[in-house]
């Protein structure tokens, strides 16, 4: 018998005319060359040598190639490269995964959380696992094709990616597990000293001057100064998409101080600040001190000194004091002489409050010193009742630290002039408020009289040491009955001072 076989076998495939036998390992580039996978049919033909009608036979054959099956790669990872990076206003981002067996090649795609600065405040959303290939918008391919491989992202975002691995005939896997997201910038990077909300990929001196501009506003929907927005986080961490608040305040000053002249920065030279840091000795606990006197004159302004014992373990402090508004408001605060040693800063988001930060990941509060101070104005005289409300404090990685706070009075100032003051309003209904200042110890007295000459009342009489008295007149005389609306006199004798004020009560 001989064999033949038409049309012609794929490159390839050998075939024996004597036998009819045909080997053929197809390869994924011959493959190729079938319609949908499909080959043949082919038709082999024996014939006898007799070449008699009859003499041969034939029957057909087809080969079907069946794609073979590709897992995904697993373990795919995303993380910010936070040095090395290229001047600009977004970072690299490294993708890692685990090649599955037989893959040559490999496809990664990312897509954004979307709406930078606002996030999810703005309609952003996670994007969805995809659940083929190639994946629909807004998954978009990179040029990443390796484990290892970093990808630039076209805009600032929280970026997703998936890796695909395909075999050597062609066939994709489905898509990895989805990375968790990554940013693409730095936290706190919002100028380049030159443009607002435009980065450098660096947090310096000019991003914490574009904080402290803004600090304490409260935002609006699309406000344009939404990149200051940084924090809280998704993590807690700098790592993390912003999860907005509106505000910009402690939550953000972390943020900034944490990344501080740490990212895309070579390491920072030796300062004056530094020597002087190495100097101080770590505390045996975290303890904050405020100063507050228990009585206050009229008119006089009040600074209260917030003092701080540090491990080194807290790197921003947020400090809330409480106070009687009737007696003092505040109107200021400073930073304090360790700060400044300890390359800090302080901030403050309304009034009343203290927001500090040593600059610089792992730089925390160390030694003890003034950390900064809280002034107030006196708008009456008596007890401010200053106290410590809310102390905030974090650690280098924005985790809550305990921090004991104390109070311990302040000696007053003792004034200097002996005088009466009207320290209310006058007119005045039910109660007045009047404040004698004493600048020496002696004998002293304060009595109400009427416009025709009658002692109604003796508010204060006897020897007193130096110092301010709030003294109330409730308007009644010294049998406690009410007197009539009119002018009344109060009359202030101390040693040589003799002094008269009218007051005007209207019941």
């Amino acid at each position: 018998l001989t064999w033949s076989v038409s049309p012609a076998l794929p490159a390839g495939a050998t075939f024996s005319t004597s036998t009819g036998q045909i080997v053929w390992t197809p390869d994924c580039a011959a493959a190729e060359g079938g319609a949908s996978g499909v080959y043949g049919p082919f038709t082999l033909t024996a014939t006898a040598a007799t070449s008699e009608f009859g003499s041969s036979n034939a029957f057909s054959i087809q080969v079907t190639d069946t794609p073979v099956a590709i897992g995904p790669p697993t373990a795919a990872a995303s993380a910010q490269v936070l040095t090395g990076n290229a001047a600009g206003d977004t970072t690299a981002i490294k993708i890692t995964f685990t090649a599955p067996g037989g893959a040559t090649a490999f496809k990664v795609y990312r897509a954004p959380f979307g709406h930078y600065p606002e996030y999810d405040e703005a309609g952003g959303a996670t994007p969805t696992q995809p659940a083929s290939y190639p994946p629909p918008s807004p998954w978009t391919l990179t040029g990443v094709t390796a484990s290892g491989g970093s990808d630039i992202p076209p805009a600032r975002d929280y970026w997703y990616y998936v890796v695909y691995a395909q075999n050597a005939c062609g066939d994709f896997s489905v898509a990895s597990t989805m990375t968790t997201g990554t940013l693409d910038y730095h936290l706190g990077d919002v100028t380049n000293g030159f443009e607002h909300g435009f980065g450098d990929n660096l947090v310096q001196s000019e991003d914490i001057s574009e904080l402290g501009a803004h600090y304490g506003a409260t935002l609006v929907p699309a406000d344009p100064y939404g990149y200051l927005d940084v924090g809280p986080t998704t993590t807690s961490f700098v790592d993390g998409r912003p999860t907005t608040d509106h505000k910009v305040n402690f939550e953000d000053l972390v943020m900034f101080a944490i990344n501080y002249n740490v990212v895309s920065a070579p390491g920072r030279p030796s300062t004056p600040a530094s020597a002087q840091r190495a100097a101080l000795k770590a505390a045996a606990a975290d303890l904050l001190t405020i100063q507050t006197p228990d009585v206050v004159a009229l008119g006089a302004t009040v600074k209260v000194p917030l003092a701080f014992e540090g491990t080194g373990s807290v790197q921003a402090l947020s400090v809330s004091l409480s106070w009687d508004p009737a007696v003092v408001t505040p109107v200021g605060q400073a930073a304090g002489e360790l700060l400044f040693t300890l390359d800090g800063m302080a901030l403050s988001a309304k009034p009343g409050t203290v927001d500090a930060a040593v600059l610089g990941a792992g730089q925390g509060i160390v030694g003890a010193g003034e950390l900064a101070t809280v002034t107030f104005q006196v708008i009456a005289a008596g007890d401010p009742n200053i106290r410590v409300a809310t102390v905030d404090a974090r650690d280098a990685h924005n985790r809550s630290i305990t921090v004991n706070a104390t109070r311990q009075p302040l000696a007053p100032e003792l004034p200097t002039v002996t005088t009466l003051q009207l320290a209310g309003r006058n007119p005045f209904r039910q109660t007045v408020a009047l404040s004698v200042s004493l600048s020496a110890p002696g004998p002293m007295e304060l009595c109400v009289f009427s416009v025709d000459g009658r002692k109604l009342r003796t508010l204060a009489s006897g020897v007193r040491d130096a110092g301010v008295y709030p003294i109330l007149w409730d308007g009644r005389d010294e049998q406690g009955n009410g007197v009539s609306t009119g002018v009344f006199y109060v009359r202030f004798l101390a040693g040589s001072v003799r002094q008269t004020r009218a007051i005007t009560y209207l019941r």
